[in-house]
């Protein structure tokens, strides 16, 4: 799966309530999780927003822009990875002091993408000239 983080920029998620609609950048989402029929928004500003919608409503939108399914319960947005680490024999990601467990199905997944970041990031030091 080839990542475009450039194409998240811009981009909103309607989010439909009972009485007002509610509009969120796609960048502003670290990670969705599943609540029985409910899915959770967790922001970057660490709001998080209910919605009556099921998971699988928004995979498969959200999936071309950069997410991954880590779980059954879980999407993140894979800008927002901070480290990869086994825990017990699990492979655990955490994201805003948060461990969210991958499935291991999931786990080569994971590895390969998070790889392919890696290039991404060499790619536009690369473009922008800068030594670190």
């Amino acid at each position: 799966m080839k990542f475009d983080f450039e194409r998240q920029p811009g981009k909103r998620i309607i989010i439909k309530g009972k009485r007002k609609s509610k509009f969120i950048d796609i960048s502003d989402v670290v990670f969705l999780q599943r609540d029985g029929c409910y899915t959770i928004f967790n922001l970057v500003n660490e709001d998080k927003v209910a919605v009556s919608k099921q998971l699988k409503h928004f995979e498969e939108e959200l999936e071309r822009l950069g997410f991954l399914k880590a779980n059954y319960n879980t999407l993140i947005n894979a800008r927002y990875i901070g480290s990869l680490f086994s825990n017990h024999y699990r492979r655990v990601i955490k994201i805003q002091n948060k461990e969210i467990k991958i499935s291991r199905r999931r786990n080569y997944l994971f590895k390969k993408t998070l790889k392919g970041i890696k290039e991404i990031g060499a790619k536009l030091i690369e473009k922008t000239n800068i030594a670190l």
